[in-house]
């Protein structure tokens, strides 16, 4: 459900933007949430399955250094549980998502200008 919001949310705030600059701007910042989002995520499942990732810390540095891998399709730490495993799916399916709504996103921009 959060990546969904996320999603609608960005779609909402992307479709008011006619500036390039600003365009470019604001994904970076729909991007650095996401990251930020899913970070909570696999802190918020390390308090619940403490053994759902193992070798992931839960310092905020370790949580966003793997949340920004999962964003680019390559993570660090393998999940260990079924919880684990449904998290990364739906976190790989929403950064996909997000990746070509940005996409689709550019080239409207490109085609417009």
């Amino acid at each position: 459900m959060g990546v969904t919001a996320n999603i609608i949310i960005s779609m909402d705030v992307i479709e008011e933007v006619r500036n390039a600059r600003y365009m470019v701007l604001l994904l970076s910042v729909v991007v650095f949430g996401f990251v930020i989002f899913f970070a909570f995520q696999y802190w918020y499942l390390l308090q619940l399955q403490p053994h759902s990732f193992p070798g992931l810390d839960t310092n905020p540095i370790n949580l966003l250094l793997h949340s920004t891998m999962v964003f680019v399709f390559n993570p660090i730490y393998l999940p260990a549980s079924i919880g684990a495993r449904s998290l990364m799916l739906i976190e790989t399916y929403g950064a996909l998502a997000l990746a070509l709504f940005i996409l689709q996103n550019m080239w409207q921009f490109r085609k417009e200008v």
